[in-house]
């Protein structure tokens, strides 16, 4: 069964007014204290989204607004499908947030009687389509730089098992600088939706972007079925037409001004068997993509390390009590951030500066990464063999004196996926392993641990 449309962050038409805020307390209502509430910049069948700005700093956001009043007055069904997809949507962004590719959100609020998610407002805020139909098609060097950014923001949605399910694109934003964007997750679907079969079986999407194998409604890998939508989109953005009059059937031409390494590579994305389609493994080797291929740049952080955020007149004088508070105190900082951050690890060593640094070093050297010492107690470890496909990542290390002989040693992700810092610090923690305290087996000092 279709899940019910829920609007893009933009559609554009329905709105004639400038994207650009513009603070005026007789033209807007703040919402929770937060955000100047302004136009509408879209409408959809169960939500309305609208500019908005912070109150604080004015920046500009987009607000997407669900009733609840609206959803409840559903039939039953429905009003599950609605209730799923809303939570299907939001889990999907809070997840993909750091990609600069990926519309992100910034934060999610609620009334009794409405849902706000607020999202970064995409400056410039035309769609793909929109560009496309501009142009009547575009060169295969623009049409390059697009789908790398589409390649990579899917490739990303995947590691995370999020399957978008609609991409087309009117999804897609283009912000000002030419940054595409990924919009548009009410369709989404997540691992746990997937039947015993292990295949999707809802018919999702815009027709002319889906896959055969989703139009039969037998059950469809995913994966696969976004891979063709990327595929349908590039075709449309170089020919300026959709390639299908009949999906089933894969039956497309392609214009005699493609070069043979376009044609070769849409004939891999838009095969209608999926088990030989190509995956993006594959893609990432090819050698149409790979022409002038830059690897995303994530949003780099601001963060503090743990250890600056301890009070050092409130530390016990007895050191093995000390380090223990220190301990506890990181990992209770770790453990208040919740899953969905992630971007700190810590450990304690006893051995002396120079060793730990030459075994990051080494570490970092073997998986490809360069490596900068800022000091003697601080170094940063940017790059990393999988930058070309998974995006740049940045890591800031600060190596702390606790006492003698006790060093607190720590890793921020600084820029880049999360799920390639994890993996470096497990290698870190593996090859380490002999560098890192595991902490003392006798029962702490109540009187002076309080």
């Amino acid at each position: 069964m279709e899940n019910e449309k829920i609007p893009s962050v933009y559609e554009h038409g329905s709105c004639s007014r400038s994207a650009e805020p513009e603070p005026r307390p007789n033209d807007s209502r703040i919402l929770g204290r937060k955000y100047h509430l302004y136009w509408a910049l879209g409408f959809g069948s169960s939500a309305i989204v609208k500019l908005a700005s912070d109150v604080t700093t004015g920046h500009g956001v987009a607000i997407k607004i669900f009733d609840k009043e609206f959803i409840d007055g559903k039939k039953k069904s429905v009003k599950k499908r609605m209730k799923i997809a809303l939570e299907r949507e939001i889990s999907a962004m809070t997840m993909l947030r750091s990609h600069p590719n990926v519309v992100r959100i910034i934060e999610v609020m609620a009334t009794t009687t409405r849902v706000y998610i607020v999202m970064e407002l995409v400056v410039g805020g035309a769609t793909l389509l929109d560009k496309i139909g501009r142009t009547s098609g575009m060169s295969e060097t623009q049409a390059r730089q697009y789908f790398h950014q589409l390649i990579c923001a899917v490739d990303y949605c995947h590691s995370r098992g999020v399957i978008h399910r609609d991409l087309n694109p009117s999804n897609l934003l283009l912000a000002a600088d030419g940054v595409l964007k990924v919009s548009d997750f009410g369709m989404t679907a997540l691992p746990q939706q997937a039947r015993q079969d292990g295949l999707l079986h809802s018919a999702c999407g815009a027709l002319d972007y889906k896959a055969p194998e989703v139009i039969r409604n037998r059950g469809y890998e995913g994966e696969k079925a976004d891979i063709w939508s990327c595929g349908a989109i590039l075709f449309h953005l170089v020919a300026g037409d959709v390639p299908f009059t009949n999906i089933l059937q894969a039956d497309f031409i392609c214009p005699s001004f493609f070069s043979a390494s376009l044609v070769a590579l849409i004939r891999r994305i838009l095969d209608p068997n999926p088990t030989t389609r190509i995956t993006m493994n594959e893609i990432f080797e090819n050698e149409w993509f790979m022409e002038n291929y830059e690897p995303p740049r994530f949003y780099r952080q601001n963060f503090t390390f743990a250890l600056d955020m301890i009070n050092d007149s409130n530390l016990d004088v007895n050191v093995p009590n000390l380090v223990h508070r220190i301990h506890k105190s990181v990992l209770l900082r770790g453990m208040e951030q919740g899953l969905q951050h992630h971007q700190e690890t810590s450990f304690i060593s006893q051995n002396p500066v120079d060793e730990i640094i030459d075994g990051i070093e080494r570490v970092a050297g073997i998986m490809g990464f360069d490596v900068k010492r800022i000091n003697s107690f601080r170094m940063s470890i940017e790059g990393g063999a999988n930058a070309r496909r998974k995006g740049h990542l940045a890591i800031f290390i600060k190596i702390s004196e606790i006492a003698q002989p006790f060093h607190m040693v720590e890793l921020r992700k600084a820029e880049g996926d999360v799920l390639e810092f994890h993996n470096f610090c497990k290698h870190i923690y593996a090859a380490l392993s002999d560098f890192i305290w595991k902490g003392r087996a006798e029962p702490i000092d109540t009187e002076t641990d309080g």
